[in-house]
This record gives structure tokens, C-alpha cells and sequence, in this order.
């Protein structure tokens, strides 16, 4: 998805809604951040803290 646009920073947040157990190992491989059947409170709190 970021293919092709320049960055200094990258940081991967995935939203594991289904099959936590069986897809768990997966996104934790691929993003650094996982949110377990959550919503935005963590991004929106980050980018608070980044921003403000």
C-alpha cells in the first residue's frame, strides 16, 4: 500500500476483527501494531501525542 510514496517513518497498524486466534501470528508478523476488535482510541490518541 505504501509502495511508491517516500517516508521516513512507517508504522503499521492492523485490526484484527475476525478469527483472532488464527490470524493472530500472522499480523503480528506484518504490522507493529495489532487492535484486537477495537476501534480508532488508540490511532486518534497517537496522533494527538504526535501533533499536539
Amino acid at each position: 500500500m505504501v509502495e511508491g510514496f517516500p517516508y521516513e517513518n512507517l508504522l503499521t497498524i492492523g485490526f484484527l476483527n475476525d478469527d483472532y486466534n488464527d490470524n493472530i501470528d500472522a499480523y503480528r508478523k506484518n504490522f507493529d501494531v495489532v487492535i484486537n476488535d477495537g476501534d480508532f482510541w488508540f490511532v486518534n490518541e497517537l496522533m494527538r501525542e504526535i501533533y499536539c
